[in-house]
């Protein structure tokens, strides 16, 4: 399991305030892989308001779903006041099918990585090894047909699997998933996107985020400006509150 970024509720670090216990489980967004992050914004945030909460980070970057979810139980059961979910955008993003990649490897003895295809989030000379091999994987996906990680479905099942988890009183913000640059991904992230977006706004209401703008991307195309994160951050930061709030129904533990 990926190391948090931040310190746990309880640690020194929270201080004895009482304010809000913050976690924020994220993918590659919310890690500083192309910049500071929206999760180290939020925490700037907060702290320039004098909100006296603690932030706990739990990243998954470019880990899929189907291998870490079992761990979601343990990662919810410290118990928090607010349960920031900005994950799936690795998991929706198209890759190889799986019957290409095994043919490869019984013909070549080569087994595929998506990693040898993506590119790095700034331009120089990687880039620039990268771009043709993302180049290639966008031709084979759009002649071979492209799959996901993991379905909207499952995805959707995972959000729900959060709130059910979760107990009476915690607030659960949704950041909804994004697009990435068409011209060096295709569409079909977007499509993915775009349903799945979809079904999150009819099952949690306003519990997903409504976000100011759209989102400024580095050169990979995939992830965001600082500039978008702050925005990001600023948005999130406005459905916490400045004090700790009543739980009722812990299922986890006291409060």
């Amino acid at each position: 399991m990926p190391r948090p970024d931040g310190p746990p509720p309880d640690s020194a670090h929270a201080g004895a305030a009482a304010g809000p216990r913050v976690l924020i489980l994220s993918d590659s967004h919310g890690t500083p892989y192309a910049g500071r992050s929206y999760a180290a914004c939020l925490e700037d945030t907060l702290t320039a308001r004098a909100v006296p909460s603690s932030v706990r980070r739990e990243t998954f970057s470019g880990i899929p779903l189907v291998k870490w979810r079992a761990e979601l139980p343990a990662i919810l059961g410290a118990g928090y006041d607010v349960v920031i979910v900005q994950y799936g955008n690795a998991d929706v993003h198209p890759r190889l099918p799986w019957r290409v990649q095994e043919a490869i490897r019984k013909v070549t003895g080569v087994k595929l990585r998506d990693t040898w295809f993506q590119v790095p989030p700034r331009f120089g000379p990687k880039f620039l090894m990268k771009f043709p091999l993302q180049m290639l994987k966008r031709v084979l996906v759009w002649v071979l047909g492209s799959e996901s990680f993991t379905s909207t479905g499952r995805m959707l099942e995972f959000f729900q699997d959060v709130r059910a988890r979760l107990p009476e009183g915690t607030r659960l913000i949704i950041v909804p998933l994004f697009g990435v640059r068409r011209w060096l991904y295709g569409t079909s992230h977007n499509e993915a996107v775009a349903a799945l977006n979809a079904r999150l706004r009819e099952c949690f209401g306003d519990a997903v985020l409504t976000v100011p703008a759209s989102p400024e991307y580095v050169t990979d195309g995939f992830h965001w400006t600082e500039t978008f994160h702050r925005r990001l951050a600023d948005a999130l930061s406005e459905r916490i509150p400045s004090h700790e709030p009543t739980r009722v129904g812990m299922a986890h533990g006291p409060a």
